[in-house]
């Protein structure tokens, strides 16, 4: 939902902070860059609106909600996966460089006489 400047006028008549104002105003704003922006001010729209631009401020603020979410999951289970990935990684490495150990202190034990 892009934020019109009758939507920026009703803020100011609702008491809207000056720094808020005159972000909303320095380029054309939706509702999802508000949301990121800042989320209290984006939450602050609950107190002024309309019902009908409630309507619409819940419409969109619910699609909003809905990407955060899956950008959120997703981004867990691409940490998980790469975490995951890292700890059988380092296992394989572990286990490679005992082995390597291993058999370098058997031969060692050897030359010296050990059976």
């Amino acid at each position: 939902m892009n934020l019109t400047e009758k939507f920026i006028d009703a803020c100011h008549r609702a008491r809207a902070c000056d720094e808020g104002l005159a972000w909303l105003r320095k380029e054309p704003r939706t509702l999802e860059q508000l949301y990121k922006h800042n989320a209290g001010w984006f939450f602050w729209l609950e107190n002024i609106l309309s019902e009908s631009a409630w309507k619409a401020y819940i419409a969109a603020r619910k699609s909003t909600e809905e990407a955060y979410t899956a950008a959120m999951e997703s981004t867990g289970r691409a940490y998980t996966a790469a975490m995951e990935s890292t700890g059988r990684a380092y296992t394989a490495v572990r286990k490679s460089k005992d082995a390597a150990l291993k058999s370098t202190l058997i031969k060692a034990l050897k030359m010296d006489g050990w059976k």
